[in-house]
């Protein structure tokens, strides 16, 4: 948890690129044509100075050879979900994304943590929307959660 935290906060490119070095194998062997992220909304993105699942993404297309695609926009900003249950999460981010491209074959949706899917599952509906063939969800860590 402190090291997901560090790294969500501080932008250490060693942590970035030490996390998506643990995920690569993981991401290999999900069958990946595209790699793509869960994304922050400008006003976050801009509070932090960058996005971390983006930049976790950038990573594993690099290590991997599959190309990062930007598929999606945050278009609402949400309110943090860390005191929400999970029918609050699924609430607050119903409707907060869009597609900006088409997508086909496989995707992969990579972010930091999976706490309740909320986030994931709204993100890789609106993937298969615009063409995905499938979405696997690949995060560094999966979060205790407790309702």
């Amino acid at each position: 948890a402190r090291l997901v935290q560090r790294y969500k906060y501080s932008d250490d490119k060693w942590l970035c690129a030490f996390m998506a070095s643990a995920m690569a194998q993981a991401c290999d062997m999900a069958g990946a044509d595209v790699i793509c992220h869960v994304p922050l909304h400008d006003k976050r993105r801009k509070s932090r100075g960058f996005d971390q699942a983006e930049e976790l993404a950038k990573w594993l297309s690099e290590l991997t050879g599959k190309p990062f695609v930007r598929a999606l926009k945050r278009v609402r900003h949400t309110p943090t979900q860390t005191k929400l249950s999970a029918a609050q999460r699924k609430k607050n981010v119903a409707g907060a994304f869009e597609s900006l491209c088409p997508i086909s074959g496989r995707a992969v949706l990579v972010d930091d943590v999976l706490t309740t899917g909320a986030t994931a599952a709204e993100c890789a509906g609106v993937l298969l929307e615009s063409g995905a063939q499938s979405v696997v969800i690949l995060t560094f860590a999966r979060a205790l959660y407790a309702e």
